[in-house]
């Protein structure tokens, strides 16, 4: 048999980045055990939540570059985002490209586009636990 645990739940709000005490009760074949001393120091952590709000910035378009900028999702995940990484779509179709990864400042310029294409772009942020899912596409005009 395998042994399983019982779980004493307190209604409670947990944020990222909260601290959990724990007490743990392990049972088998012969019964429940005693609770385990307390323990404290493990912390709710997640991957962030995607960014937000990618939006062209003008002053950084012309012809063969275009300028981004976004903001933090609501969510960091409890540890700060570490950097970010953009995928791009120049053509037809749903499939995007990573374009760079580990940018850390912005605005963030994507050179070397082709004047005339429709690109499209999302971004992900990263932090110590793992990367977000992708922010929603803005479509910009290399000219």
């Amino acid at each position: 048999m395998i042994p399983s645990s019982e779980f004493l739940l307190v209604p409670y709000s947990l944020m990222w980045g909260d601290s959990i005490y724990a007490v743990v009760k392990a049972r088998n074949t012969k019964g429940w055990s005693e609770y385990s001393a307390a323990g404290s120091g493990a912390l709710i952590f997640t991957v962030p939540d995607a960014p937000i709000n990618v939006r062209n910035v003008p002053t950084l378009t012309d012809a063969d570059t275009i300028g981004l900028l976004w903001d933090l999702g609501s969510e960091s995940g409890g540890t700060p985002v570490i950097d970010y990484t953009i995928s791009y779509n120049g053509g037809a179709g749903d499939v995007f490209t990573v374009l760079e990864s580990n940018i850390v400042l912005l605005p963030y310029e994507a050179h070397s586009l082709t004047v005339g294409t429709i690109y499209r772009f999302k971004v992900q942020s990263r932090n110590a636990h793992g990367i977000s899912d992708y922010s929603s596409d803005i479509s910009v005009l290399a000219a």
